[in-house]
């Protein structure tokens, strides 16, 4: 009895052990035609399709059914994959393995897959092995990385399994898993990866970007570019990497740029591409026809020397351009031109005799401009037309010198002087009850600077203009101060001011000044009788019209009075000022100022 339970055991884990496991197609796809696994050519001389077949189980044998071929399965253990050749229009494939039932693949019928020449078609298949046989197997260990790093991973068998590359499975069950690798805008990746028992192993993936580098260029460069209508920059342009190449599709580049015709370009765009692209742009162009009296004239556009008068240009791109024209003994002609898509410009100059003339300046180092052209400094020796030349000295700390002079023939020297800039100045101004020092001083030495001015000035004693509201009785208790009116007198103050003045020479040099001040009084009552009465001094046994309280000061009054006017040097570094102070209500005063500037 013994013997036959030990003989029932062995039989019964001998039909375990050699249980066979289950292989499944999980997907099967067509990879882009770009893909580089074509290497076998079939007699017609077109390349044979591929099956990739993604699997870490060694071993499968792999055939075709009804239509055999030569070539062999390859097993690529760096890839997990097979790699087999097979036929155009292959209906059905096996696979088999010792420790699997065998599978019969129908591509057509099952998948809808017909296989064409020179196609590649990948095809995860899953292995799943006896739970018996998988109580055997043990634990093993996994280190799984990617490159780039940072993808995602995911494992069918373990829905909440949720990584980043790298990551790591220990303790896992030694049997096979599917990886699904994906990272954002990289080839995501299905693989079977198959822990070994009591085994640490390591799988590394390269991920294939999705996305193609682009670099556009233009002769001449600065060209807008246009994607899809869609504006990306201007030429050079390069679109790279993760954050700017494009997917992939199909594209129409188009290239304007002003005074160019438009180029368009239609591409196609594979993943993991560099596509580069220049566009030799076609000028819009137009003619120029130039003489001169008397011929022989150098012509020059845009600097470049083209030849002498008469002269004709075919052939210019559109738009302005710098025309200069010269000739020795005669004056230089500049002028801009404006040439126009398929006409002709004609143009006739002519040229007047120059006379050799002096420029001097008082002082002198003046910079000196004919018609804005920078020529030398003073003194200098030049050739103008016997016509009108527009002539500008400057010289730094002076105002600049500007004159339209028509060279005479009988005069070979012309002396200018130059006015000194305001620097600054130095006022003591003169109001109605005021006396105040300012001094100002330009911010910019230049044609129209600004300058700024402050000062102060000392109040003298006099009678206000205002009225003081009550009567101090404990001073003056003979005072009725029903019967009696009521003015003040202003016993001292002061005056603070900041103004902003701007330079001008219209037509002679002056300064249009705005300004705020700050005005301050210290007043003190006094006591009118009213009309022909008198009031009695008790003290004195006096009598009076009107008694100041000189012991009591009522209030401190203050201001802020706006000012606006204006300062001119005159001669010899003199300079006089006139202003308006107002507050609108309780100021209204002119004030006049002398002094000096430099």
């Amino acid at each position: 009895m013994k013997k036959f339970i030990i003989m029932i055991l062995i039989i019964t884990n001998f039909i375990f052990l050699n249980a066979l496991g289950k292989l499944q197609v999980k997907s099967i796809k067509e990879l882009p035609p770009t893909h580089t696994n074509l290497e076998v050519r079939d007699a017609d001389g077109r390349f044979a399709p591929v099956l990739l077949i993604k699997t870490e189980v060694k071993g499968l044998g792999i055939k075709n059914i009804g239509r055999p071929t030569k070539h062999a399965a390859i097993y690529e253990a760096d890839k997990n994959q097979y790699k087999f050749y097979t036929n155009d229009n292959q209906r059905v494939i096996e696979i088999t393995h010792s420790e699997y039932e065998p599978l019969e693949v129908r591509l057509l019928a099952d998948f809808n897959i017909d296989v064409d020449a020179q196609r590649v078609y990948e095809i995860i298949l899953l292995s799943e092995l006896d739970k018996t046989r998988i109580n055997f197997n043990g634990k093993g260990e996994l280190l799984l990385k990617t490159k780039p790093s940072g993808a995602k991973v995911e494992i069918s068998e373990f829905p909440d399994f949720n990584k980043k590359t790298p990551c790591e499975l220990i303790d896992y069950p030694a049997i096979s898993y599917l990886f699904h690798i994906s990272k954002f805008r990289y080839e995501p990746i299905d693989t079977i990866i198959t822990l070994e028992k009591n085994k640490r192993i390591t799988r590394q993936f390269n991920l294939q970007p999705l996305w193609s580098d682009l670099e556009i260029t233009s002769d001449p460069i600065g060209a807008k570019v246009y994607i899809n209508e869609k504006h990306y920059g201007t030429t050079p342009l390069t679109l790279k990497g993760v954050d700017e190449g494009l997917n992939e599709g199909f594209y129409e580049i188009e290239i304007k740029k002003e005074k160019y015709y438009n180029e368009k370009l239609d591409i196609k765009i594979q993943p993991n591409d560099v596509i580069c692209h220049n566009f030799d742009l076609t000028p819009k162009l137009g003619s120029i026809l130039i003489n001169t009296n008397p011929e022989g004239a150098k012509v020059e556009i845009d600097g470049k020397e083209l030849g002498l008068t008469l002269i004709k240009i075919p052939e210019i791109v559109i738009g302005k351009h710098d025309l200069k024209i010269s000739k020795s003994d005669f004056g230089t002609i500049k002028k801009e031109i404006n040439v126009k898509e398929k006409k002709e410009l004609s143009l006739n100059f002519k040229l007047d005799k120059t006379q050799e003339i002096l420029i001097n300046s008082d002082p002198p180092g003046a910079n000196i401009y004919v018609d804005n052209e920078l020529v030398s400094s003073t003194p200098h020796q030049i050739y103008l037309p016997l016509c009108k030349n527009k002539i500008k000295l400057e010289k730094k700390g002076y105002y600049s010198f500007l004159k339209n002079l028509h060279i005479n023939p009988k005069i070979s020297e012309y002396n200018f002087k130059l006015k000194k800039v305001l620097a600054g100045f130095v006022i003591v101004t003169y109001g109605a009850d005021a006396i105040a020092v300012e001094y100002g001083s330009t911010y910019n030495v230049s044609f129209k600077g600004t300058i700024y001015s402050f000062g102060a000035s000392y109040v003298k004693p006099q009678k206000a203009p205002a009225f003081v509201d009550h009567v101090n009785i404990d001073a003056f208790p003979n005072v009725d101060p029903k019967s009696e009116k009521v003015s003040s007198y202003y016993s001292w103050g002061m005056d603070f001011f900041l103004k902003y003045g701007l330079i001008l020479e219209i037509p002679v040099t002056y300064i249009a000044n705005l300004g705020l001040g700050y005005r301050f009084r210290s007043v003190i009552p006094i006591y009118q009788a009213k009309e022909n009465a008198v009031l009695w001094d008790c003290e004195n046994g006096e009598t009076w019209t009107s008694i100041r309280d000189d012991n009591y000061t009522v209030f401190d009054k203050s201001f802020w009075p706006i000012m606006f006017g204006f300062t001119v040097p005159i001669v010899n570094k003199m300079v006089i000022s006139c202003h308006y102070w107002t507050t609108f209500n309780a100021i209204n005063d002119i004030v006049i100022g002398f002094g000096f500037y430099y």
